[in-house]
């Protein structure tokens, strides 16, 4: 009698190995994949089976699929990060073994908006510290910034922009 090891959808498994030969390099990013005929022999299954793993693949981001022309490996990006692991952008771009850099773009201090008083909890005695820079990674552009202040919070007495 034969046992099955592994109990999961066939789909499932051809995801997982993919993704697998996608970050041993067997597939590099931007890298075409072999026909869907081909990769379905290669990998033992239907190509219905294949297209459904292309599918989530896709939906993933982790393939690009161009019609007429192939299936591609998606370029990660240097770093992602969403709402619920918010860290600051140099740690990302250090986590993707880069070296964060900045650009200065313009820097100004004005009195705030009424819109800003609002959310800064200020009044029009105070003043917003705008910073505009581009955050690089290895040199190469990566985010536009835009940061207010509150010049008060700055260090006292020290203007360091």
């Amino acid at each position: 009698m034969l046992v099955k090891t592994d109990q999961r959808h066939l789909y499932v498994q051809v995801i997982e190995r993919l993704k697998g030969d996608i970050d041993s390099g067997i597939f590099k990013e931007n890298e075409k994949f072999p026909s869907e005929f081909e990769l379905a022999r290669n990998l033992g299954v239907s190509r219905a089976t294949l297209r459904e793993a292309l599918r989530v693949l896709e939906e993933e981001k982790v393939i690009i699929r161009k019609h007429g022309v192939g299936t591609f490996v998606n370029p990660r990006p240097i770093f992602s990060s969403g709402i619920e692991q918010l860290s600051s952008v140099s740690s990302m771009i250090r986590d993707a073994g880069m070296e964060p850099g900045t650009i200065f773009m313009e820097v100004q201090e004005n009195p705030p908006t009424d819109e800003m008083m609002g959310k800064f909890d200020c009044g029009t005695e105070d003043s917003l510290v705008t910073i505009k820079r581009v955050r690089t990674a290895d040199g190469d552009p990566v985010v536009y910034c835009i940061d207010h202040v509150l010049s008060r919070n700055l260090n006292a007495g020290q203007k360091t922009y």
